[in-house]
């Protein structure tokens, strides 16, 4: 599926380049900074800071929007540069190696509660979503999906040390990383009555570990102070170039600000088929702390008043995925048809992203 996936995207993004017209976005997406090759379009938009900032660090001369940027993705990529010497093709090497290995993490932790048919369904929606190319890309999605599904992972598996080191180099990664805290804490609560601990155990040891999940974050907040004399610089650079706000949700789904009005109804669509299939994921009983992970990200995306990056911010949500592929075994009719339209999307969407639209 990882092999298929990527040569489709790889495909649409050669071939569309011949016959669509160059979007708006071409100089501002770096598109054109190496000639317009494969490489450039796979490193546009944010991947263009996330090679700065592994070449150049976060320091002046470098602008204060790059404090956006978290640092573990960069510092990933200028290690493997040190090999490749090339900072565009380790950007590639680092997203793709990422996904595998999230792929492999992730039919692990399904294979817990599902049969095999489930959980390889599963890794073909999670391959072929509408926005899968972010995958591939010098973006921090792959990585996120990574450290997300081996947190749980290794607190379904009781290795609770090891989830909150993987939750440290979340939110190093990006700062929605704190969310996981919730279905973690979740999966505690689950696994207290089925190892029938009395009540005055529901606080145990385990927990403690819970408190490595900021880590990364503060060392990354105590690096910018360091250098900038600024605590809160990522923030404040959101504020500024980003312009988001909190809002409650359904503002930002209705009326979303400082957005594309052209995409709109696409994004739209998008959030409004994730949330659906979240509520569908309550009614056919999957787990409860992935539940809770899809709810609270959900929530927690919908709060800044934009629909900016929240199809690349929900292809990361695994139980997603997961519901597709109960609802298609269990409706087995369905399955052709909703991949047939995952797949026409995800063309729908590489193509605006290979050819300068805002697709970001």
């Amino acid at each position: 599926m990882f092999a298929v996936s990527r040569l489709l995207i790889v495909a649409l993004t050669v071939y569309s380049r011949q016959i669509v017209e160059r979007g708006p976005y071409v100089v501002v997406s770096t598109q054109e900074e190496h000639g317009g090759t494969l490489l450039d379009i796979l490193t546009q938009w944010d991947g263009n800071w996330y090679r700065l900032i592994a070449e150049r660090g976060y320091a002046s001369p470098m602008p204060p929007v790059a404090a956006a940027f978290f640092p573990l993705y960069p510092l990933a990529v200028r290690a493997v540069a040190f090999v490749v010497r090339d900072l565009q093709v380790a950007s590639v090497l680092v997203s793709n190696g990422c996904l595998v290995l999230a792929g492999l993490l992730l039919i692990a932790l399904l294979r817990l509660d599902y049969e095999e048919l489930v959980c390889r369904r599963a890794i073909t929606f999670l391959m072929f979503n509408p926005v899968s190319f972010f995958f591939s890309a010098a973006y921090t999605e792959s990585m996120f999906l990574l450290l997300s599904v081996g947190a749980l992972l290794a607190a379904r598996r009781g290795r609770w040390f090891a989830g909150g080191l993987c939750g440290a180099l979340l939110t190093a990664t990006r700062p929605p990383g704190l969310l996981i805290a919730a279905p973690m804490l979740a999966e505690h609560l689950i696994q207290w009555p089925e190892q029938r601990d009395g009540l005055r155990r529901i606080l145990q040891p385990r927990l403690l570990w819970l408190g490595l999940l900021p880590v990364g974050l503060a060392l990354y907040l105590f690096y910018c102070y360091t250098i900038r004399g600024d605590w809160l610089a990522p923030i404040h650079a959101q504020d500024i170039f980003w312009k988001k706000t909190l809002t409650w949700p359904w503002q930002s789904f209705l009326w979303p600000q400082h957005f594309s009005p052209a995409h709109v109804p696409l994004y739209q669509a998008i959030v409004a088929a994730a949330i659906a299939l979240i509520v569908a994921g309550f009614f056919l009983r999957i787990r409860a702390s992935y539940l809770v992970y899809a709810v609270v990200a959900i929530v927690f995306y919908l709060a800044w008043g934009t629909l900016d990056a929240l199809p690349r911010f929900l292809s990361v949500l695994f139980p997603i995925h997961l519901v597709l592929a109960l609802v298609s075994t269990r409706w087995r009719w369905l399955y052709e048809p909703l991949l047939a339209f995952s797949v026409a999307l995800l063309a729908y969407c590489t193509i605006l992203f290979a050819n300068a639209y805002q697709m970001t």
